[in-house]
């Protein structure tokens, strides 16, 4: 069976969804490459903090998420001045006065350190940052497509390479979900 080549404005169509998919993909593993690194304590300067308040948020679909603050003391002993905010959206407060074990990105972020977040922060990075960016190689790859030829060794080169990624890391960030339930 003969395949047809796209029609060009479906190709370009094809083309701009494939950029702006590779495009969110890049941005986001960029922006959130170090985010599991931070949450596993391996990164920024390690401390406790004491949650002073938490303020709730109602969301657009009636949820209520809590974004808390607290005073955030260094390891050394030296403690930061004024309130820091926690890089954590909950669904429910942290009771006032809870010691967290955190990390400080130095500008008044803390993050919060343990093996479940530092999964849900990797399975993340993997779903969004390889798995999206993968339908936009996956896409491209339907765009170089033409029936004959070197262009559809290419072509069809690509697309696996945009079902590897779509694969790997969809299943890598399903299975880091999962042991972060645990």
């Amino acid at each position: 069976m003969e395949s047809k080549p796209l029609a060009p404005g479906r190709r370009v169509l094809l083309g701009v969804t494939a950029a702006v998919m590779l495009a969110i993909g890049l941005v986001y593993a960029a922006t959130h490459a170090t985010e599991g690194i931070r949450r596993a304590g391996w990164m920024g300067q390690a401390g406790r903090l004491v949650v002073a308040e938490c303020d709730p948020h109602r969301g657009s679909r009636g949820g209520t998420t809590y974004q808390c603050y607290g005073e955030f003391t260094a390891d050394n002993g030296v403690a930061v001045p004024g309130l820091s905010r926690l890089d954590d959206t909950s669904s429910s407060p942290y009771r006032i006065g809870k010691v967290l074990k955190a990390t400080s990105d130095g500008h008044g972020t803390v993050s919060p350190v343990g093996a479940g977040y530092a999964l849900d922060a990797w399975a993340e990075f993997l779903f969004v940052g390889v798995a999206v960016g993968g339908i936009g190689v996956f896409l491209g790859g339907a765009v170089l497509a033409r029936p004959e030829g070197r262009l559809l060794r290419i072509s069809t080169a690509v697309c696996r390479a945009g079902l590897a990624m779509i694969f790997g890391g969809g299943v890598s960030a399903l299975i880091l979900a999962v042991a972060g339930l645990f």
